[in-house]
């Protein structure tokens, strides 16, 4: 446990400089972090709250890829309480 606290801490540093970008155009945003699969956390949480909308972003992997690294906004999309916005990730 003592190896994933500076990680989970990195993390959560990360998180909280995305949403401050954010914030700072106006548009409020709430950050949390949980521990587990992502598809399955996200869909939790979304049901805990019951929200209207899920969006999330994906890599649009295919092929390859897609079979070893997975799809989470594909799991997402099949286990969600709600519906799902996905927007792909366009590589620079």
């Amino acid at each position: 446990m003592d190896a994933i606290s500076p990680v989970d801490a990195a993390a959560r540093r990360s998180i909280e400089e995305l949403a401050g970008t954010v914030r700072a155009t106006g548009i409020h945003v709430e950050t949390i972090t949980c521990e587990g699969e992502p598809p399955e956390c996200i869909s939790d949480y979304a049901r805990s709250l019951k929200v209207d909308a899920i969006a999330m972003g994906t890599h649009g992997r295919s092929g390859f890829d897609r079979v070893v690294l997975g799809s989470t906004a594909e799991r997402v999309v099949t286990s969600a309480p709600c519906p799902v916005l996905t927007v792909r990730h366009e590589p620079n």
